[in-house]
């Protein structure tokens, strides 16, 4: 609809200059946690998407984008076969709340139509 979105909420926290600061970063309840990116990344994008399901749709489909390129970057820096397990486990989690606002959405509409 082209309203301004409000990015603040979404800004990158610092980054660990420590092994042991990174590591509480990426732990849970740490700045860089599953969780924590979870929620900047998807909420980011529902906030894109607006309730509208093709825009959802589309959401997901540059995040996912988004992690393949990742992936590619990742493995050409560091010869790996594939991202680190948190890695994983945050594209899980993300897509897992897709899911999760495609079924309220579903269900919202169906509502609406009865």
């Amino acid at each position: 609809d082209g309203g301004l979105i409000d990015t603040s909420r979404f800004a990158l926290p610092e980054v660990a200059t420590t092994p042991e600061d990174a590591q509480k970063a990426i732990s849970e309840g740490g700045a860089y946690s599953v969780s924590a990116v979870s929620d900047r990344v998807f909420g980011m994008a529902a906030e894109i998407a607006n309730g509208d399901p093709e825009k959802l749709e589309a959401m997901r489909a540059a995040v996912e984008e988004g992690f393949r390129q990742a992936g590619l970057e990742f493995n050409s820096a560091t010869g790996a076969s594939g991202l680190p397990q948190i890695c994983s486990d945050t594209h899980d989690e993300i897509m897992k709340r897709f899911d999760n606002l495609k079924a309220q959405l579903a269900d919202t509409s169906v509502a609406a139509e009865s």
